[in-house]
């Protein structure tokens, strides 16, 4: 069997030591990542969040807007949320505010791919069954109308662009 020429070892462990530092270097890119708890496919991880903290941070008086809770299972949030993601661009510039809230069971993963795939803008926390229970929520979709940190209004079922729009409008001019 004949030895393999010189040039040939030193290219082989040039390729290796290449793609173990490659794969260090991706190692510790994922690892800051997952400790930042972010997904490495999205600039919107999906965090989790207590109840107790959400309310908290729906009830700021610095916040108006809609709070959507939703589940990636549900083919109406599905269909309803790209419509609040265009309303929240158009409207976020006037001091609209949107939160959404995923309570599958299964956590953040669940919700994580839609929110990719859709390119949900706004900050989207889980929290699990507990916002249904806290908020008294009879079924998803499911919006809340929020001013000024005060619940306006809490409105179930798939909603047209209009009807959507509207609420956002009127949050606008009563902040007038």
């Amino acid at each position: 069997m004949p030895l393999p020429s010189q040039g040939v070892m030193p290219l082989v462990t040039t390729i290796t030591n290449r793609t173990k530092i490659l794969l260090i270097l991706l190692g510790i890119a994922v690892q800051s990542t997952i400790q930042c708890g972010q997904n490495p496919s999205t600039n919107n991880g999906v965090r989790t969040i207590e109840i107790n903290a959400f309310d908290q941070m729906i009830s700021n008086p610095e916040f108006s807007g809609l709070v959507v809770v939703m589940a990636a299972w549900c083919p109406p949030c599905r269909e309803e949320l790209p419509v609040i993601a265009d309303l929240y661009r158009k409207y976020r510039q006037q001091g609209i505010g949107v939160v959404a809230v995923g309570i599958d069971a299964g956590g953040p993963k669940e919700i994580q791919p839609l929110v990719d795939k859709l390119k949900i803008p706004f900050p989207v926390y889980w929290t699990g069954p507990a916002a249904t229970q806290h908020y008294r929520i009879p079924g998803i979709p499911f919006l809340m109308v929020v001013d000024k940190g005060r619940i306006l209004e809490k409105i179930p079922g798939l909603h047209s662009r209009k009807s959507i729009e509207a609420k956002l409008r009127n949050l606008l001019t009563a902040d007038s």
